[in-house]
């Protein structure tokens, strides 16, 4: 390909949709189109419409072109060129494509497609605050069980950590699929201690965010806990500034949460706490085009990177970040993170609740089946794995 961005690592085998037995295809064939099919029925779109018109391409047709932004935003805009590009050279389907290609292409192509459909709102908003709304009691319970953490013990911390986790579980691109955020994941990679050690030593953190609702309750948790229980004297919140994987997270939905959540019983005072925080310039929130991008970390802009270099730690929420961080290859998965994520300009936590085939980083004793990979991506597996910088 002609751009640096799919300079594609050779080594190794890109997950691809091709493989008609693979998780990749089975989410273009049944999840992508049944997001589709919510935002038409939702919106009560015709056949005519321009997501009528898409849905009929899924699974097996050419990837259509998506349209240049009206916008001022290049560096948007140089996402869509890229993604262009590489469906013109490479020739590309829904079914004959790199999965992380594809699924970017999709909410980007979304994100023209709604708005030549007359939609001008976060068209995913409706589903996420849905969400919201059924999941109340579970953010009640993750608040009375962070309410028992009173110091910042080794134990703690880590207790804080799952808390997190179990917020990872749950995750809307999924299409009926949610998975439950009832029980806990098993944890296969666990440095809750080694990052104890060094939260110790840290003064900013910065969590590049997940899902929107319960989990970015479950973050905003966390962030109180480094702010009030540890020597950490800022945490930065990195959001998405479109709608993306149907329920990741915008500053929207945090305004949106918080605004519901001052009407929850016991969770006023929490909110006027975080907000509190916010006015002190202790919390702060930040978006930026890439965490939308089709790229790979290893191409983040300069001036990202300087803004990430401030941080002592890099929390990545999620199995989209995880993916981005490692490359979406088939790897061995005994090979070692470190050799893979070994360019960011500061020390990495990754937490995340296995979604997709992609998995490093594990002793060949530790993995679960050899023969049934279902494993990666049923979320019933999880990590928190810290990655130090070189």
């Amino acid at each position: 390909m002609c751009r640096k961005t799919y300079n594609f690592d050779k080594m190794h085998q890109l997950i691809h949709t091709s493989d008609r037995s693979s998780f990749a295809y089975y989410t273009v064939k049944n999840r992508i189109a049944s997001i589709v099919e919510k935002l038409i029925a939702h919106y009560q779109l015709n056949s005519d419409s321009k997501l009528s018109v898409l849905k009929q391409t899924i699974p097996d047709a050419p990837l259509p072109l998506i349209q240049e932004l009206e916008t001022e935003n290049a560096l948007q805009n140089q996402f869509i060129k890229e993604i262009n590009e590489a469906i013109t050279q490479e020739q590309y389907r829904w079914d004959n494509a790199p999965f992380i290609v594809v699924e970017s292409y999709f909410y980007h192509k979304l994100l023209e497609l709604t708005k030549q459909d007359g939609i001008q709102e976060d068209y995913f908003s409706f589903i996420k605050n849905d969400f919201n709304v059924r999941t109340f009691e579970n953010m009640q319970k993750s608040y009375a069980e962070y309410q028992k953490l009173s110091t910042h013990t080794v134990d703690n911390f880590g207790t804080l950590l799952k808390l997190d986790l179990l917020g990872n579980k749950a995750d809307l691109s999924q299409s009926s699929d949610t998975y439950s955020q009832t029980s806990a994941s098993s944890i296969l990679i666990d440095h809750s201690a080694e990052v104890f050690e060094k939260i110790e030593n840290s003064r900013q953190v910065d969590i590049i965010l997940d899902n929107a609702g319960e989990e970015l309750f479950a973050d905003l948790i966390l962030s109180h806990y480094l702010l009030t229980k540890t020597n950490v004297k800022e945490v930065v919140l990195h959001f998405k500034i479109m709608p993306y994987f149907v329920s990741d997270a915008l500053i929207s939905d945090f305004n949106y949460l918080m605004h519901s959540l001052k009407k929850q019983e016991g969770l006023k005072d929490f909110v006027e706490e975080i907000e509190a925080l916010i006015q002190n310039n202790q919390l702060t929130l930040k978006s930026h085009e890439y965490w939308s991008s089709s790229n790979d970390y290893k191409n983040i802009p300069s001036q990202l990177n300087q803004t990430l270099s401030q941080s002592d730690l890099l929390i990545f929420k999620g199995d989209l970040n995880y993916r981005k961080l490692v490359g979406d290859y088939d790897y061995d998965c005994t090979i070692k993170t470190n050799t893979l994520v070994d360019y960011l300009p500061t020390d990495c936590l990754m937490l995340r609740v296995l979604k997709s085939e992609v998995m490093v980083g594990l002793e060949a004793s530790q993995i679960p089946s050899e023969s049934d990979h279902s494993w990666k991506y049923n979320g019933e597996y999880s990590l928190m794995e810290l990655v130090e910088s070189n």
